[in-house]
Formats: structure tokens, sequence, C-alpha cells
């Protein structure tokens, strides 16, 4: 059944039928977004041309299907490689529901920190990071491939950098010479 269907069957029911209607979707919906498999589904309906998301190839074969999750794999013809339907996705690797990512999103979007997003969604700080550079990768796919005309204007978000843990030869820049306030009262 397609939108403009139910669009005429909403339009063809009384108050109480649409109050009764409301009471039942809500209840369902509900079930249906805070299921592990609701992102998978997504993904399956926007993939029309199933290709390789490796080297681009259009010779792909199925390859099985996964015992813990009932989901189809595939197998590049040309590269040899495996993939899923959700391989190079934010989905990738995640079990968490369609309304978890939607929460994160929305606190990506306000700029909350860290902690405040992984209280807010119920995942851990390390999901939380881990997350936020998986949808960043993902972001900097369309942007390079996107051609942008007309005026722009854009907003920066500034993430802060933590360099604790980072050997010496792996640090971005010099560590800056810091000088002690007792050398200071003595002269």
């Amino acid at each position: 059944m397609n939108k403009q269907a139910v669009k005429q069957l909403i339009a063809s029911l009384c108050a109480d039928e649409l109050v009764e209607l409301k009471k039942d979707l809500d209840n369902s919906i509900v079930d249906f977004i805070s299921a592990k498999d609701s992102n998978h589904k997504v993904i399956q309906r926007e993939h029309h041309i199933h290709c390789c998301p490796f080297c681009g190839s259009l010779h792909v074969v199925k390859n099985g299907v996964r015992k813990d999750t009932n989901r189809q794999k595939y197998l590049c013809k040309d590269c040899k490689k495996s993939h899923s339907d959700t391989t190079g996705t934010i989905a990738y690797h995640s079990r968490k529901s369609y309304n978890t990512w939607e929460q994160y999103i929305s606190c990506l979007l306000k700029s909350m920190t860290l902690s405040d997003t992984a209280c807010c969604v119920g995942i851990s700080i390390t999901t939380a990071f881990a997350w936020r550079h998986k949808l960043l990768k993902t972001l900097s796919t369309f942007n390079k491939s996107t051609e942008l005309k007309e005026i722009i204007e854009l907003d920066s978000i500034y993430f802060s950098v933590n360099l604790k843990g980072t050997k010496r030869n792996k640090m971005p820049r010099y560590s800056k010479k810091r000088t002690s306030s007792a050398y200071l009262i003595g002269e």
C-alpha cells in the first residue's frame, strides 16, 4: 500500500475511527522504531541498485545469510570481498534501533558534550565517541560528491582535541614549555 492509498483510507474514516487508528499506530510505531533491525529495513528500502561498497562493481552475488541476524551477505566477483547491506553506512556493526540513532543525531546537532549525549541516549561515552566519528566520516563522503552553487553560509562546530596518552613522536605539535611560578617568587 502506497502513501496515496493510505491518505484516501484516512479521508474515508470517521472521527472515532481515526482516534482508534492513531492509538494503534502510536503503539506499533514505538515497537517498530525501537526494534534492533529497524535501521536495516530503511537501508534495504533505499538500496535500489546493489553495488560493491569497496570497488563500485555491479558484479555482486548473494553469499549466504548471517545466522544471528538473518541478514543477507554479498560477494563481489571483481574484488572478491564480502559485505552486507549496511557496509559503509552508520548502521554498520550497530545493534541499536532507529530511535536511538535519531536521538543521538539530535544531540549532535544541539552540540551537546559526549557525556551529556551518552546519558541522554543511554549509551556509553566510548560508543558516543565512536558514533560521532562514524557519522562525521559518512558525512564527509557526501561532501566530496556534492557540488554547491550560489551563496552558502556555514557555522562551524569546534570539538576539543584530547592528546592524553599520545606518544611523543605521534604528536601533531611540540609540547609547550611551561614555567613554574615558584621560580618567579625567589627573584
